[in-house]
C-alpha cells in the first residue's frame, strides 16, 4: 500500500484463531475489519493474530512470496531449530520495553541446545524459515 505521500506501508493483517470451533481463519486487512466488523465483542470467542510483514521460505504455488508468518506461528530456522512468534513488550538497550514480534525458542530447541537464552530475529537468517504449524493447532511442535 502506497500513502498520499508516496511512502510504502505494510498491510495490517490479522487472522483469528476460534477458541470455540478450534479453527484458525482467513487472513483480514485492518480496512476489512474497520469495514466489516466495525465493533469486536470483548466476549468473542477468537484470539487475533497479527501479521508480522514476513514471510517464509516457500515458493509454491499457493504461496508465490512465501507463506505469511503471524504471531502465533512456529516456524524452523535454518538449523532446524524450532521457535514460535510472540508479541509483547521486550526490553531493548536494557533501559526501556519496546512493543514487537520477537522469536522464542521452543522448549524441544532448548533442551536440545542446553542453553537459556532467546533468539533474537534481527540477528536470524530470515530467508530460511519455514513455517510448520501454530502454538494452537500444533502445540506437540514446542515440547
Amino acid at each position: 500500500m502506497v500513502t498520499e505521500k508516496g511512502l510504502l506501508m505494510r498491510n495490517i493483517k490479522f487472522r483469528a484463531w476460534n477458541k470455540v470451533d478450534k479453527k484458525m481463519g482467513k487472513s483480514f486487512t485492518l480496512q476489512e475489519a474497520i469495514r466489516v466488523r466495525p465493533f469486536v465483542d470483548p466476549t468473542d470467542d477468537c484470539i487475533y493474530l497479527q501479521f508480522t510483514g514476513l514471510r517464509d521460505k516457500k515458493r509454491t504455488k499457493k504461496y508465490p512470496n512465501g507463506q505469511e508468518i503471524y504471531e502465533g506461528d512456529i516456524v524452523k530456522d535454518f538449523d532446524g531449530d524450532i521457535l514460535f512468534v510472540e508479541w509483547g513488550d521486550f526490553v531493548e538497550n536494557y533501559y526501556e520495553p519496546s512493543p514487537g514480534f520477537r522469536f522464542r525458542l521452543s522448549d524441544k530447541t532448548k533442551k536440545s541446545l542446553g542453553k537459556k537464552f532467546e533468539y533474537d530475529w534481527r540477528n536470524a537468517k530470515l530467508e530460511y524459515l519455514e513455517v510448520i504449524g501454530n502454538i494452537y493447532q500444533d502445540k506437540e511442535l514446542l515440547t
